[in-house]
């Protein structure tokens, strides 16, 4: 059975698009057949929204969507006025879907140690020390910066630093 890609139903990127991304933004894990290319970008839809969804800008437009987006209308951090579908969340769909198509888990537990410097532990008379190089007040996705990057406009701020969810 065929893998039916519905915009704002099921994922926020064509195919179409996501070949055009890809032919921009060269990427060789953006490989296979038409319906391992589209459950991936399911997948990636699935992902961005359950990982980055609570910090989006904005409200939902509509109570029964099935996505986070479209939102009311917004500016995001960079000065665009966002109606529909933002085209930097498509190109962290698309980045997301390759990293899923070469084996990277898209639902990660998020690492609150990305930031430790140093870390003791003693068993007897109990001892911990952890030191941080900055407060790790924001989740961390193993091999997901450049999807951090992207989607990063688009979220709210957070202590000085863009809210990701943990």
């Amino acid at each position: 059975m065929a893998v039916v890609l519905t915009i704002n139903v099921n994922t926020y990127v064509t195919a179409d698009e996501a070949e055009a991304y890809f032919a921009s933004y060269p990427n060789s894990a953006w490989d296979g057949d038409t319906d391992t290319k589209a459950q991936a970008l399911i997948n990636a839809t699935q992902s961005v929204d359950a990982l980055y969804g609570d910090g989006y800008l904005s409200g939902i437009y509509n109570e029964t969507q099935d996505l986070l987006f479209p939102r009311f209308p917004f500016y995001d951090h960079r000065g665009r006025y966002i109606t529909g579908i933002p085209t930097s969340l498509k190109n962290a769909v698309c980045e997301l879907a390759a990293l899923g198509l070469s084996g990277t888990d898209l639902f990660p537990v998020s690492s609150t140690d990305a930031n430790v410097t140093e870390r003791t532990s003693k068993v007897g008379e109990l001892q911990e020390t952890v030191k941080w190089s900055k407060a790790p007040d924001t989740a961390s996705f193993e091999g997901f910066r450049k999807v951090d990057l992207l989607i990063a406009p688009l979220l709210c701020k957070k202590g000085g630093n863009w809210s990701l969810k943990a």
